[in-house]
């Protein structure tokens, strides 16, 4: 991808975007999910869990299964930190639960890493 605007405009193309990468498990380009990933990363690094969340679930299925497990640690950091936002908790958690099943990483997502319970 050559520019954060045309990542934004491929993704605004695509019908109900989102809900397919989140909710099916689905899309026709991984690679876009990833950049788009990268995109809210750089924009909001300290804090971003959807775009680690999003680079996670591309790079699985792009076969880069080491970045999507480093992804997944980035998520789990960033839930020690601060917990879910209400509407992280709804969109987000059951991918990163779904995520951390499929690569073996420890389940901060759905509360049973050794710590605490996250927030619903």
């Amino acid at each position: 991808m050559s520019s954060d605007g045309e990542v934004l405009a491929r993704v605004l193309e695509r019908k109900d975007f989102l809900q397919s990468v989140f909710h099916n498990d689905d899309a026709d380009d991984w690679s876009l999910v990833k950049s788009l990933g990268k995109l809210l990363v750089r924009i909001e690094s300290d804090s971003e869990i959807m775009g680690h969340a999003l680079q996670a679930r591309a790079c699985r299925h792009l076969g880069e299964l080491d970045h999507a497990r480093k992804e997944l640690e980035q998520c789990q950091i960033q839930i020690a930190q601060r917990g879910f936002k209400p509407w992280e908790a709804e969109l987000i958690r059951p991918l990163l639960i779904e995520e951390e099943k499929r690569s073996g990483v420890g389940g901060q997502a759905d509360g049973s890493g050794g710590g605490s319970p996250m927030p619903s």
